[in-house]
């Protein structure tokens, strides 16, 4: 539509995890040939310069107006994508880690709810020096919930169905422990190519 030249670049705006992809948004550069990349974050802005009604011969089109000029400017077109993107990734970023708190808050409480099920209320170790004072085997008396409920499991004294569950309990525990772990491993939010779109000045 106008007077020059212009090139269309489309990226995908990507933030990842230690599990995979948490975020994906696709941005569009409008690039003209005599002027700054223009970044385009809302596809209703750009998606109609797609529209196959627009097409033109592609024979000598690339070679005759864009090849002298746009592989140099490709790097500033990107930086102008992640520059849309960065604001994006960084609000969903403090989303997210507020999520992971909140999870991780909720798998504590579920663990210690399940150790004093199974393994009754936290004692005090006896003195050794106090005859007097009861022992308590050591899932009774361990300081922290994943080592009482791990110690339940591995008490050959408990009922076998007893340390089963104790048993399925850890499991879950790592698992769900190391799931919450890689999702709040957050890269730093990149930038990826997409494609191209060629604009000739009608």
């Amino acid at each position: 539509d106008g007077s020059e030249a212009e090139v269309l670049l489309t990226f995908l705006g990507r933030l990842q995890c230690g599990s995979g992809c948490l975020l994906e948004r696709v941005f569009a550069v409008r690039v003209p040939r005599g002027g700054e990349p223009a970044a385009l974050a809302e596809p209703a802005s750009w998606l109609t310069l797609c529209d196959p009604a627009r097409a033109v011969p592609p024979a000598g089109t690339w070679e005759q107006q864009f090849a002298s000029w746009v592989p140099a400017r490709r790097d500033a077109a990107a930086q102008a994508a992640l520059a849309v993107f960065k604001p994006i990734a960084w609000a969903f970023r403090v989303d997210h880690e507020e999520t992971s708190a909140a999870d991780q808050r909720a798998l504590a409480d579920w663990m210690r709810q399940r150790t004093e099920d199974l393994c009754g209320p936290l004692e005090t170790q006896a003195d050794l020096f106090n005859t007097t004072v009861q022992a308590f085997p050591r899932w009774r008396t361990a300081p922290s919930d994943i080592e009482r409920i791990t110690a339940l499991a591995a008490d050959a004294s408990v009922p076998a169905g007893k340390r089963r569950e104790a048993s399925g309990v850890v499991s879950l525990y790592q698992r769900r422990t190391a799931a919450l772990a890689q999702l709040a491993q957050l890269a730093q939010p990149e930038i990826v190519p997409l494609g191209m779109l060629l604009l000739v000045p009608r």
